[in-house]
């Protein structure tokens, strides 16, 4: 009897012990699963990129044309700068000309009229780069005015490299105080925009950058159209042509019905 007892013990604790540790798995699942809520609903979510990727071509396109806009600005304030340093040659050619006209003028209203030209032209270049800066941005955001954008930057793309080729045709004042250094960089800056310019032309007619801009889709809706306009002359044509087969037809018809009639006529007109 006595040796019986704790035999009987035994199973019940350990019943005990199961019952337990299944009461407490349910509550360590529960709170596993309120972490795992949690974590999916604090993780940032990828966000999805509005605007498709910009293909290559375009890319290389407006990253040239940033290179020019920056390296033909550094040209201009070099340009301003050295005719600030030595009008020498501005002042000569408005004393020719106005020698020429017959006119008068005084020495300080001539070196005004030459600081204020030159002041004058710097700001117009300068206008013209926030210009070209304005029209890369629009092509860059894909804007609707992107095909527009992208001819103008195509024509100064071609005067930069007519440019580029008069250039190695010029020569600086041999009479200016300037020292023929600052020439030589004027010279290699125009150089390396005009170099940059023609690669824009390139990667600027290539079909990506005008799928990118829609002008090519424009092409394939102009054709479109034009095979439609197309069509419907050559459809009117037909029409037309069979309307006036169908108009020979029946005065044929016509005149072969009043034949029968017209020699009875005289036959009976004859007895």
């Amino acid at each position: 009897m006595v040796n019986l007892q704790p035999q009987s013990r035994e199973p019940e604790l350990s019943t005990k012990n199961a019952a337990k540790a299944n009461s407490v798995s349910p509550r360590a699942d529960g709170a596993k699963g309120k972490n795992l809520q949690e974590q999916s609903v604090t993780s940032p979510s990828p966000k999805k990129s509005q605007r498709p990727q910009q293909p290559e071509s375009v890319r290389f396109y407006t990253r040239l044309w940033a290179f020019v806009l920056v390296v033909e600005f550094v040209h201009q304030v070099l340009n301003i700068a050295l005719a600030l340093w030595d009008p020498s040659e501005l002042q000569a050619q408005a004393a020719s000309s106005i020698e020429e006209s017959g006119q008068a003028i005084s020495e300080s209203l001539l070196n005004f009229g030459v600081y204020g030209s030159i002041v004058l032209m710097g700001l117009i270049s300068v206008l013209l780069l926030g210009l070209l800066a304005t029209m890369l941005y629009l092509l860059n955001k894909q804007h609707k005015r992107a095909g527009l954008a992208r001819r103008m930057l195509f024509f100064f793309g071609l005067y930069f490299t007519f440019r580029l080729v008069v250039i190695f045709g010029s020569s600086g004042n041999p009479l200016s105080e300037i020292p023929e250094v600052f020439y030589i960089i004027d010279g290699n800056l125009q150089v390396l925009v005009g170099v940059a310019a023609v690669l824009t032309l390139i990667f600027g007619g290539r079909n990506e950058t005008l799928d990118y801009t829609g002008e090519l889709e424009r092409m394939r809706q102009m054709e479109q159209e034009l095979r439609a306009e197309q069509e419907r002359r050559a459809q009117k044509k037909k029409e037309k042509q069979a309307k006036k087969q169908a108009e020979r037809e029946a005065r044929n018809s016509g005149k072969s019905e009043d034949a029968p009639k017209a020699q009875k006529i005289s036959q009976d007109a004859e007895r």
